[in-house]
């Protein structure tokens, strides 16, 4: 995990909301512990290239630890061991690079289970024109947000889950979304590992152009989380929230990031993964999980943290995942817009 970062006295400022390759936001933190998550990171990143093609591992991930630098969590490494092995079979090191490793054995996945916490309800779509992050879509999923793609300047192209557009493997989604039997658009492209398609609009559809609004949350989306913010939110505790077709807006934090496989599915692709214990239920995939951030004049946004791609709750615990938006950012040719001039840095 590299960066550009400023040290001033025992403080390092990293990138917090990135708009393309611009940083927009930064977040100051303790120097000494921003070493020690580096040096976790790299441990991580180690051990995920050490049992790649192990059959037992489910996945290398990093999360809090007990201890602590200048009263935040230093980290440790998670190796997860699949539901179906023992774990006991499986020999991981006590340390990698002068960081602690865990083990956990991962529980039988059990998708979109209740909790106490979720909402039953749909949400109450009909009172948006446009389709906004996390409206329902017709095939019972929802919408992240508008998004820029290809280079393509202005709102024209809404992002959902993959998995609601094309079955597993297929080279070939669905091509036409609707909302509220009204024609949304068509799908372009769609990622099946990252778990994203993007929808361009239909010109002579009943939606002439996308909001980048989220639903329900009076704040319009500018740009994404970083990757170095992930980590520090994750220490932080910092209140990350999800909006759902299902269970509407829920509120949350992030447990682990990681090089993770969350799904014992030959059709979900590896990658960095980021988890969180906010509550989700089906038909909520695609939905974002977003952070809230204010800009120099005070005005508020929400940056993508991820399109939400699935969960569990095989503790009685909320659980959710997703692949994280700066690495849809970074390794293609979309972008998370600040669609209305309030105060960009």
């Amino acid at each position: 995990m590299t960066t550009v970062v400023s040290a001033v006295d025992d403080t390092t400022k990293i990138p917090y909301v990135k708009h393309g390759d611009e940083v927009v936001s930064w977040k100051s933190v303790p120097t000494k512990w921003w070493e020690a998550e580096q040096e976790a990171v790299t441990a991580m990143q180690d051990l995920a290239d050490q049992y790649e093609d192990h059959d037992a591992i489910a996945g290398v991930s990093v999360v809090n630890a007990e201890t602590r630098i200048d009263g935040r969590p230093t980290s440790r490494v998670e190796i997860e061991i699949g539901h179906k092995h023992d774990p006991d079979t499986v020999a991981v090191p006590q340390t990698d690079h002068g960081v602690d490793v865990g083990m956990r054995h991962r529980p039988p996945l059990e998708y979109h289970s209740p909790t106490s916490s979720c909402n039953d309800d749909w949400c109450d779509t009909s009172q948006y024109d446009l389709p906004p992050g996390g409206s329902r879509l017709d095939n019972g999923h929802s919408a992240t947000c508008a998004v820029e793609y290809a280079g393509q300047d202005g709102l024209d192209h809404l992002m959902c889950s993959a998995h609601a557009v094309t079955d597993c493997g297929s080279s070939t989604p669905s091509t036409e979304v609707s909302h509220e039997g009204n024609t949304i658009g068509e799908v372009v492209e769609h990622n099946s590992a990252q778990d994203w398609a993007i929808i361009e609009n239909d010109s002579e559809g009943s939606f002439p152009r996308f909001s980048g609004e989220i639903a329900g949350h009076d704040v319009s989306v500018s740009g994404y989380v970083s990757e170095q913010a992930l980590h520090e939110m994750r220490s932080s505790n910092e209140t990350t929230y999800h909006r759902g077709a299902k269970t509407c807006t829920t509120e949350g934090s992030v447990d682990r990031v990681g090089i993770d496989l969350p799904y014992d599915s030959s059709c979900e692709g590896s990658g960095m993964y980021v988890e969180l214990d906010t509550c989700t239920y089906g038909n909520d995939s695609g939905g974002p999980h977003y952070s809230i951030w204010k800009d120099r004049v005070g005005c508020k946004w929400a940056a993508i943290l991820a399109p939400h791609k699935g969960g569990r709750d095989g503790d009685g615990n909320g659980y959710s995942v997703g692949c994280p938006a700066h690495k849809i950012a970074e390794n293609d040719d979309i972008s998370f817009p600040s669609p209305t001039p309030c105060g960009m840095p």
